[in-house]
């Protein structure tokens, strides 16, 4: 029988009423993301995908429940993270270092870059903390129009996956963008 502090926790079941109202909020908020994991990469940046952004560019690394490991990339600057006491006015890449375990809240975002015509699928970070022992979970909550018509489809091993694209605002370029 496993013990409860070995469950994963379930970002939308678990996670009280009231803290999913505020994060969502109370419905009105299009887009949430929640993540805990393993600090894997972590650049300091001055554009995303040539926007100005004056901040950071991070891999954060989270098993699944079937312990496959899901890579996220995660935007955020100087003043969404928080260090606790031990920063002590100290520069903060002294924490961001890899091995670091995180907490992450924010939103999910998409960029295309013009250059290498990739899109950037990312969480923008309103939330980044460090801690010593995280419950690993990655997470996301959507909600807005269908931008394509979906496309069905079965893999090689027989199971079935449904492709769709969400649109919601871009909070960096005030437009919309497409989430996958």
């Amino acid at each position: 029988m496993k013990r409860e502090q070995d469950k994963k926790p379930d970002f939308l079941r678990d996670i009280n009423t009231a803290i999913m109202e505020e994060l969502t909020a109370g419905g009105i908020k299009d887009n949430a993301a929640g993540l805990a994991g393993e600090l894997k990469e972590v650049e300091e940046v001055t554009e995303l995908c040539g926007l100005r952004f004056s901040g950071y560019l991070a891999k954060v690394e989270t098993p699944r429940p079937r312990e496959t490991l899901d890579e996220v990339i995660v935007a955020f600057t100087d003043g969404k993270v928080d260090a606790g006491q031990q920063r002590d006015g100290r520069p903060l890449k002294e924490f961001l270092t890899e091995g670091s375990k995180v907490i992450v809240s924010g939103i999910v975002q998409t960029l295309k870059d013009f250059e290498s015509g990739r899109v950037l699928v990312f969480i923008l970070a309103d939330f980044v903390g460090l801690v010593k022992s995280p419950m690993m979970q990655d997470d996301v909550a959507l909600r807005g129009v269908i931008a394509h018509e979906p496309i069905y489809r079965t893999t090689p091993r027989g199971k079935r996956i449904t492709d769709i694209s969400v649109m919601v605002k871009n909070e960096l370029t005030g437009n919309k963008c497409f989430i996958p």
